[in-house]
């Protein structure tokens, strides 16, 4: 036989269940004096509605119960497809739309550009235009003058100094 003295001290437990200080032993303790704070897992028991019948309308009754439920599921989940379905299709078509407004943002944008550019065209070509028609009115007028010194209508005398030398 052997004494608790010669029992190592690892095996204490085994022998005897640790007991804190004014507590049950562990493991034997009610749920609100355990330390944890954690509760205890338990699992409610199957029901037992199916066990307590015995008469085949009872049965009949229960599967029909479960089948209206499996439908109610079924729909349900039809149902829940269905809204997602059309929430994909309003955001396709709605990255469509976009993708429209996109293309006609950028045409606007081109056709403005072309817009300015003729715009710009026009401007220079109307500058080329003036400058050349001020060309030609000053060859005409260097001409008229050209022509009056010519037949003495005009003394053919060249400008000294600054044009405010001048007399008039």
């Amino acid at each position: 036989m052997t004494s608790i003295s010669s029992v190592p001290s690892n095996y204490a437990n085994a022998v005897t269940p640790y007991v804190p200080l004014g507590r049950q032993p562990v493991g034997q303790e009610s749920s609100e004096l355990k330390a944890s704070s954690f509760k205890a897992l338990e699992q409610p028991a199957a029901s037992g509605r199916n066990e307590n019948r015995r008469s085949a309308e009872d049965k009949v009754a229960d599967q029909q119960i479960e089948t209206d439920l499996s439908h109610q599921d079924a729909s349900a989940k039809a149902q829940e497809e269905q809204k997602q379905l059309q929430l994909q299709e309003r955001a396709k078509a709605q990255r469509a739309e976009d993708a429209k407004n996109a293309e006609k943002q950028q045409s606007l944008r081109k056709e403005a550009r072309e817009v300015a550019d003729k715009g710009e065209e026009r401007a220079a070509r109307s500058r080329a235009e003036a400058i050349e028609r001020f060309k030609q009115l000053n060859h005409k007028t260097f001409n008229l003058n050209r022509h009056l010194v010519e037949i003495g209508a005009v003394e053919g005398t060249a400008a000294k100094g600054t044009i405010l030398d001048q007399e008039i």
